[in-house]
């Protein structure tokens, strides 16, 4: 899935377009730390802007979020000269004050990763490639802006989020892309979610630290804890079907 296939996904009234290119140097002007403007100069080759949602541009309401109003939710795309590290993707969204649906790609990426940083947390950042197959294939019509939380902009950035998850959860479960029917089942799935990718992280850790272990005890103490971690990771993973 590209950034044009995401973009025709929503199916935008034509007041939301944009189609500009923005110089690098209005995103490294908000930017404050150094490595992070070296990083972002070294690493983005353009930024485009793409579409505004704005109440004028797609009929939906602005909103107020722990007492910052929501007015906008821009689309942007930005082309990579290598694949983007997780803190970039975080630099680029807090340089804007509108949450931001990010779409990327770079040269040997043969479909867009998506970025959105819901509720402006950086711990909760999510960056999913849109490689679909015939269990994620409804994802595309579930973007149509008909079928999106219509409320205010701010739930239908978080409805953005909830189709991520649920894609996210479709390639980590096997299982078929399914979008939340209620707001407890995507509260169950994030927590699912939240679960599997802490087990991974802990397999992951641990499985490192037997490569790097010379002792023949110690090694197979961690090799145990790294199956066991494993285990505990496909048990999450049963949580997402």
């Amino acid at each position: 899935m590209s950034p044009d296939d995401f973009r025709q996904a929503l199916a935008l009234p034509a007041p939301a377009d944009v189609d500009r290119r923005v110089p690098k140097n209005a995103f490294m002007e908000q930017i404050k730390g150094a490595t992070d403007r070296k990083q972002f100069d070294q690493m983005v080759e353009r930024i485009d802007w793409l579409a505004t949602l704005a109440p004028g541009t797609i009929g939906v309401a602005a909103a107020i979020v722990d007492g910052q109003a929501v007015e906008e939710v821009q689309l942007f795309s930005a082309t990579f000269r290598r694949e983007p590290t997780k803190r970039l993707l975080q630099v680029i969204h807090q340089t804007l004050p509108y949450p931001l649906i990010l779409l990327c790609r770079w040269a040997d990426q043969p479909h867009a990763r998506l970025s959105l940083l819901p509720g402006y947390r950086l711990d909760d950042g999510i960056a999913i490639d849109l490689a679909l197959n015939e269990r994620t294939e409804a994802f595309p019509a579930s973007l149509d802006l008909s079928r999106l939380p219509r409320t205010d902009l701010a739930a239908l950035y978080d409805g953005l989020v909830e189709r991520a998850q649920a894609l996210w959860a479709s390639e980590i479960a096997g299982a078929n892309f399914r979008v939340p029917a209620t707001g407890s089942d995507a509260s169950a799935r994030k927590e699912a979610l939240a679960a599997y990718l802490a087990a991974e992280a802990e397999w992951r850790k641990l499985k490192a630290q037997v490569r790097n272990e010379k002792r023949l005890a110690q090694a197979v103490e961690l090799g145990d804890k790294a199956r066991r971690a494993k285990l505990a990771m496909n048990e999450a993973g049963k949580g997402l079907r």
